[in-house]
């Protein structure tokens, strides 16, 4: 009967997943996708089941004994599928509701698609500002070109030349008339924007009645706004979403309009800003605030005001993003509250009527070499100038910012020094020096009291300085010398501070990573061009005591680790103590995880959170892991040039949602635990000759 048990290991996971789902609230249970995805786990584990019993009845004709293990592991499967069906049979009807259609979208998609349907039609154009929803009611149809500027090779990507014989067509979308004409469309259709009357019953639908009737001004203003909109549907849903929500929402919403047009915004420094402008009110712990700033980036991806780009960025659609500019002016009256130029190409500061009404200022990836303005900015609370080429901030500016809350002055790479005035600026909250060549802080630092975030790189010397700042909870510093990181490392008010550590070049002696153990909010570790000795986070030989006691785990914070260009790591095992890990990227180093401490790290379910990893140039290594790991939340692996790997750590169980992974890694050198496995898998995989070698140094721009 010893052949039962290897049953119970690899199907205990999926036991586990549907004894829980079937212990949550109703509300969750309820959801149709749930639903969906426990029918499926059900079957998959009455089928094994159904092998268990096989075997069980094959050796106890042998007159072989059943293991009590064994009978336990079925009593539970019949427990969870007598739930289940508990569970498909009392399910609440599902309620009727009328969906209503766009205006004006049933007729148009009907002339779209009787046109098409015509036999002298091959290749139909559609142009126009409102073509995103046709893309999606007929792709399941049709071959949908996207907005191209040039004539696409249909033949390239697998479709046929349209013909009568052949009988295919080919229908695409673009806002350009010329461009319908450049893909052969002489005669393309035109999808037009809503009448007034439509415009304005879609403009009510997404504000409400209640909204409108809330003050007397408010229809006369909503009718404005929906003019302004032009009967685009996008606009129109975008800003009847904003009138109507609540006062954080929208005031973070506006704030995404200060970042370039189709920009990446960095969702941790976005959230940073508004902690800092109160946007996410007063807090007693920084987590809390961190949190509820997520939960705002979620409601406006969810209500279409932001683009998910990735797990880290968003970005905001310029036809969004123009109408947020034009709410944050009071809807046109008073245009300069916010002045925006962001990556529009300024060599000086643009002109401004009025600088003592402007409120927030972005002039952030232009080449502003000199700021001045020519009277007080007495109101002005945000100042994003980061990745210009200013040398220096003028003193005489900043005398009149007495209520600045944001200055971004990052990725200035000219900039070597402060004006001694900065520390007038006694409301400041976020100051960001990343990239610039500042190493002396001015006399008076000391005095911004209300200083909470503050970023700098280069070594510094900063560390009598920062102590000063009573207020500091987020810090990022860059560490190239001993002596500097020996300060640091002496201040443990300072290092709890400490959000993003970015150390290198450290050759002379070896420098041990478990001194990083005690900074407990560490969020992002970078390590590069380093001679870095053997690391263990209990500051000793790791047992499996240290596993059960939480005091004794390490870096329970860090969500994002770099590690490149240290070739003297050979051990990364104190990876497996960071129960938070996002995102892995590591170059030259052997072994991810010391397979010799297999039987000490027992008990442990290392990289639960693990979104991505990323190996580069790694021609040593050899395994990532000695064994089929769980990843809930894996969405990309990328691996390049690492000859000697083989096998990656997963089976066919290891990600619930395959559907959203992507797999770069050469095809023929993998060697997967299963068929079952690389059945799993292989749509994810990426062909080879698509996969580009990561380094830090490629990634897109990102604000802030």
């Amino acid at each position: 009967m010893g052949n039962c048990g290897s049953f119970q290991i690899s199907c205990d996971q999926t036991l586990n997943r549907i004894l829980t789902f079937l212990f949550s609230k109703g509300y969750i249970g309820n959801l149709e996708e749930n639903l969906n995805y426990l029918v499926k786990e059900m079957k998959f584990l009455m089928a094994v089941k159904d092998e268990v019993l096989i075997k069980v009845g094959r050796e106890e004709w042998l007159h072989q004994q059943r293991r009590p293990t064994v009978q336990e592991w079925l009593t539970r499967v019949e427990d969870a599928y007598a739930r289940f069906k508990i569970l498909v049979t009392e399910l609440p009807p599902r309620p009727e509701v009328v969906e209503r259609p766009t205006w004006g979208q049933e007729e148009m998609l009907e002339t779209a698609w009787n046109r098409l349907m015509d036999d002298n039609v091959r290749i139909m154009g559609l142009h126009g500002a409102n073509i995103t929803k046709v893309q999606e009611d007929i792709a399941q149809k049709l071959h949908l070109s996207g907005d191209g500027w040039t004539k696409t090779n249909e033949k390239a990507i697998g479709v046929p030349e349209p013909t009568g014989e052949n009988g295919c067509k080919v229908a695409f979308t673009t806002r350009s008339e010329d461009v319908c004409k450049r893909m052969g469309d002489h005669d393309p259709m035109q999808v037009k924007c809503l009448k007034e009357d439509q415009a304005w019953e879609l403009f009510k639908l997404k504000i409400g009645d209640e909204q409108l009737r809330r003050e007397p001004r408010i229809d006369l203003l909503a009718r404005k706004v929906a003019e302004k909109c032009h009967g685009l549907p996008l606009a129109l849903s975008v800003i009847g979403e904003i009138m109507a929500s609540k006062t954080a929402a929208r005031l973070c919403f506006l704030y995404c309009a200060l970042f370039p047009e189709d920009g990446h915004i960095d969702k941790e420094g976005l959230i940073e800003y508004w902690i800092c402008e109160g946007f996410m009110g007063e807090y007693q712990v920084l987590k809390r605030a961190v949190n509820k700033g997520y939960g705002v980036v979620g409601t406006l991806i969810r209500a279409n005001l932001l683009t998910a780009v990735d797990t880290k960025t968003v970005m905001m659609h310029d036809v969004v993003r123009e109408m947020a500019l034009w709410i944050a002016s009071d809807l046109g009256e008073n245009k300069e509250n916010f002045v925006v130029q962001a990556r529009v190409g300024l060599h000086q500061v643009p002109k401004v009527k009025d600088w003592g009404a402007v409120r927030r200022i972005s002039l952030m990836g232009n080449k502003i070499e000199k700021m001045t303005c020519s009277s007080k900015c007495s109101e002005l609370t945000t100042l994003l100038l980061q990745s210009n080429k200013l040398e220096i901030l003028s003193g005489e500016i900043i005398q009149y910012m007495k209520k600045l809350v944001v200055l971004d002055l990052s990725s200035n790479l000219n900039m070597s020094g402060l004006p001694g005035r900065i520390s007038e600026l006694t409301s400041l909250q976020y100051l960001d020096l990343s990239d610039t060549r500042i190493e002396q802080l001015p006399v008076g630092f000391q005095e911004l009291k209300k200083l909470t975030h503050l970023n700098l790189t280069r070594d510094v010397n900063l560390v009598k300085e920062l102590q000063l700042l009573e207020h500091l909870q987020v810090l990022t510093i860059d560490v190239s010398s001993e002596l500097g990181l020996e300060q640091i490392l002496g201040d443990q008010r300072l290092m709890n501070c400490i959000y993003r550590l970015h150390i290198h070049d450290f050759q002379e002696k070896p420098f041990n990573l478990s001194l990083l153990v005690t900074m407990e909010n560490l969020r992002e570790l970078r390590v590069t061009s380093m001679h870095v000795s053997y690391t263990n986070c209990s500051g000793g030989e790791i047992d499996s005591s240290d596993l059960h006691n939480p005091t004794r785990l390490c870096f329970t914070n860090l969500s994002n680790v770099y590690i490149f260009d240290c070739k003297s790591i050979t051990d990364l095992t104190w990876l497996l103590f960071a129960p938070n890990l996002v995102n892995l990227h590591i170059g030259n180093s052997e072994e991810v995880i010391n397979k010799e401490k297999e039987t000490k790290l027992t008990g442990i379910s290392p990289f639960e959170k693990l979104e991505e990893l990323y190996l580069n140039e790694l021609p040593s290594l050899e395994s990532i892991y000695w064994s089929p790991l769980a990843f809930p939340f894996l969405r990309r692996i990328k691996i390049r040039d690492c000859p000697k790997l083989r096998k990656l750590p997963l089976n066919a169980t290891s990600v619930s949602r395959v559907d959203e992974l992507s797999i770069s890694v050469p095809v023929t050198n993998i060697e997967w635990e299963d068929e079952d496995t690389l059945n799993r898998f292989l749509p994810s995989i990426l062909k080879e000759e698509y996969i580009v070698t990561y380094r830090p140094e490629d990634e897109e721009t990102q604000y802030p």
